[in-house]
């Protein structure tokens, strides 16, 4: 699903201006940090942003959703380099495997598609369960889904994170990556609904939160105050 404009517009800048804030706070070895492009190999921050700035004024001549959907994409890349964190691609299968779920829209095509996949690692199961509370939000094995596969570890915080980035290998159409990206706009309140409805799950939820500042994206840390301060009022 798309953004209407207006929330378009303000999404780019707020995104914008948290990149500025952390570009202005480097210094020369800041920007001499390198990402490994997956087709021009080792770059530094300094040409990463000098391709993201060209790649930026194409997809605005393309059109705002593919604005949107890549530039993403690139924000991610630059803010890992940025604090020096590793960055990996999904590998083929996982991302198929993903790419497939997000798009079900019945529980049926949802858990027939997670048996064909043959993919289990925590952030696949993550796409699953999410997806199927989504679709079924009184479910509670989805909620108990999320609240196991909550990531615990960099690895797979930044795995979260590029949600919707395409592996080199693959090309995948808006649509996909517009699916995969709501997944990850929805997962906060997602998991903080069922920590609520489970407490045991609340563990998991609060070693997240370190984790959680890796990804500026994401409203995880919007809906923590609520999640945690509804638990202190139910155990008060």
């Amino acid at each position: 699903m798309s953004l209407p404009t207006p929330q378009l517009l303000v999404r780019i800048s707020s995104i914008r201006a948290k990149l500025m804030t952390r570009l202005r706070s480097l210094n020369e070895e800041g920007f001499a940090r390198t990402g490994v492009h997956p087709k021009f190999g080792s770059m530094s921050l300094s040409m990463w942003l000098e391709f993201f700035l060209v790649h930026e004024a194409h997809q605005f001549a393309v059109g705002e959703e593919q604005l949107m959907t890549r530039r993403t994409c690139f924000v991610c890349t630059l803010l890992l380099i940025i604090a020096g964190k590793s960055y990996a691609q999904t590998p083929v299968p996982a991302y198929r495997a993903r790419m497939t779920m997000a798009q079900c829209r019945t529980v049926t095509a949802l858990q027939k598609a997670h048996g064909k996949s043959g993919v289990h690692d925590k952030v696949t199961e993550l796409v699953f369960f999410s997806r199927w509370l989504s679709l079924s939000p009184q479910n509670t094995g989805a909620a108990h889904g999320v609240l196991q596969n909550i990531p615990a570890t960099e690895k797979e915080a930044v795995d979260l994170m590029t949600l919707s980035d395409p592996p080199e290998d693959i090309n995948a159409p808006n649509t996909v990556m517009f699916a995969l990206g709501s997944i990850h706009d929805q997962w906060p309140q997602l998991v903080a609904r069922a920590a609520l409805r489970f407490p045991e799950g609340m563990k998991s939820y609060v070693a997240f939160l370190p984790l959680a500042t890796i990804d500026i994206h994401s409203n995880f840390t919007g809906t923590r105050n609520g999640c945690v301060g509804g638990f202190q009022m139910n155990f008060a």
